[in-house]
């Protein structure tokens, strides 16, 4: 279970070891705010789950690679983030250049081509005001 909280402890995570360096922490606390494989929209389509993000969990050995979770719960014009104990901790509510930024590649081959069809949706953005940590 996460416990998400206002914060963020980096004399703990440089006690994790010595590859930790300031760069490593800011990488590893930005990584904990993206969803890794998953597009998830406030249409309420996604099932309510703990989603992977990008951060690299502690619980990672030499031998398999973890990656912190998000309890999200998606729904009809919004998406909760939960805590540790089930209750909201980020609620994001439906809103035009908040929710639902579509993050798009050009995926046609031929560069001088002027088709508008040729996009691939590669991710989606939605704005929150909270912070994100895991403890």
């Amino acid at each position: 279970m996460l416990r998400l909280k206002y914060g963020f402890n980096q004399s703990r995570a440089r006690a994790k070891g010595p590859n930790n360096s300031r760069a490593m922490i800011k990488t590893e606390f930005l990584k904990y705010h993206f969803v890794k494989g998953e597009k998830i929209f406030t249409d309420g389509k996604k099932p309510w789950a703990d989603y992977e993000t990008l951060r690299i969990d502690e619980s990672t050995t030499q031998y398999s690679t973890y990656y912190s979770t998000l309890n999200i719960k998606p729904g009809p014009d919004k998406i909760e983030i939960l805590d540790a104990d089930g209750n909201p901790y980020v609620t994001i509510l439906e809103g035009p250049g908040m929710t639902n930024i579509m993050v798009a590649t050009d995926s046609d081959p031929n560069p001088s081509s002027t088709s508008d069809l040729d996009y691939t949706t590669t991710s989606v953005i939605h704005r929150i005001n909270n912070v994100l940590i895991k403890q």
